[in-house]
């Protein structure tokens, strides 16, 4: 890169600044069209750029994987690598998702995850409230990078490999340094009773699944702590809600508590994934017609993760996020199975009500008043 710091397109040269803006200007708006010339020109020259700059001014360094997908971090090699430079950097604060090659399985194409997104999570949940992304083509050498990348740092086994083709640009919800900011990283879960639970129930749904859990993990003499019961996310007294996020944050000061429960309060996120859970899952839906959309999305959405990134200064510029990501399109055709067993489970052995042997300590708020 020039020593300027400029970025060279064609026959001209942006700087960072700009650079910056026109990638953030992708990930938080969608093109629109202009008549019969299609696309939004300037939308265009965005992608051109942000092409550019991945391909010619990027390093891919290897972050994590799961099952599915690597996650790698996007330096600009000039700069130089260290949480000094990290909001130097013309993707600063961004995130690259690539899709892995499974031997035995056949996950949704990144594609078809995008087009889910806009079709069905963004219009129902709102757009604001998902963490941003951008679907990207890369070229195959590339792919090939991130591969030896990844195979010189993934403690994994690498008999998988990253598929080419699409990777998920996505932003970043750390805290490093340089952002200023304390953060929390959690799962909603079911935010109202499973509508299929036994009617007597003294524990919610999230609440007797974690309690199963926790009864293996006491079997196979690990640690067990009792579960955040999410039903304090959507209560109706504040000093509930205040409550359940102290048990989400134990580092954190009194103040910012009171902070995130002003913002929960303000976003409702929680009660609009409460009412599309809900809404999605009316009745005995797992059972008798699991691939209906609305049922897929309700699981989706018990299933979601939950960013927040409050500014450390109360008073200071920035306003609190929080953001939902996991949201991609479950293969619910292959779930359905897997989560009829699940139920079946909590209810024949006693998780529901708390029967089990040892009992699991829970605090479920589910028989608490609103």
């Amino acid at each position: 890169m020039a020593s300027s710091g400029d970025i060279p397109l064609g026959n001209t040269k942006l700087s960072r600044a700009e650079c910056r803006a026109a990638v953030q200007s992708l990930l938080k708006g969608s093109p629109t069209t202009n008549g019969s010339h299609g696309v939004d020109a300037e939308h265009g020259k965005r992608l051109d750029l942000l092409n550019v700059i991945l391909h010619r001014h990027t390093q891919f360094v290897y972050m994590a994987e799961g099952r599915a997908n690597v996650v790698f971090k996007l330096i600009e090699p000039e700069i130089g690598v260290g949480e000094e430079y990290e909001g130097q950097h013309v993707l600063a604060g961004l995130l690259l998702r690539v899709p892995k090659i499974v031997k035995g399985t056949e996950p949704h194409s990144y594609e078809e995850l995008q087009r889910y997104r806009e079709r069905l999570v963004e219009p129902k949940v709102g757009a604001q409230h998902l963490v941003p992304q951008l679907l990207v083509k890369l070229e195959p050498r590339i792919t090939q990078q991130m591969n030896l990348e990844r195979d010189r740092n993934s403690q994994r086994d690498t008999a998988s490999t990253l598929a080419e083709g699409h990777a998920m640009l996505i932003e970043d919800m750390s805290t490093p340094p340089w952002r200023n900011a304390i953060g929390l990283e959690f799962k909603p879960k079911w935010l109202a009773q499973s509508p299929i639970a036994p009617a007597d129930a003294t524990r919610c749904r999230t609440c007797a699944r974690e309690g199963f859990r926790n009864s293996e993990k006491r079997a196979e003499g690990k640690k067990t702590s009792p579960p955040v019961c999410p039903l304090g996310l959507v209560h109706g007294n504040p000093a509930v809600v205040l409550e359940t996020i102290r048990h989400l944050t134990p580092g954190w000061a009194e103040a910012d508590r009171k902070r995130l429960e002003q913002a929960f309060q303000k976003t409702q996120i929680f009660q609009k994934l409460r009412t599309l859970q809900v809404r999605g899952d009316p009745g005995d839906t797992m059972f008798t017609n699991p691939q209906d959309e609305d049922f897929g999305l309700a699981m989706t959405l018990r299933d979601c993760t939950c960013f927040v990134r409050m500014p450390k200064d109360a008073g200071g510029p920035g306003e609190t996020e929080i953001r939902l990501a996991d949201v991609d399109r479950k293969n619910w055709e292959s779930k359905a199975e897997y989560w009829q067993n699940s139920h079946t489970n909590l209810v024949q052995k006693g998780f529901y009500h708390g029967r089990e042997e040892p009992r699991m300590e829970t605090h479920c708020l589910l028989l608490k008043p609103e």
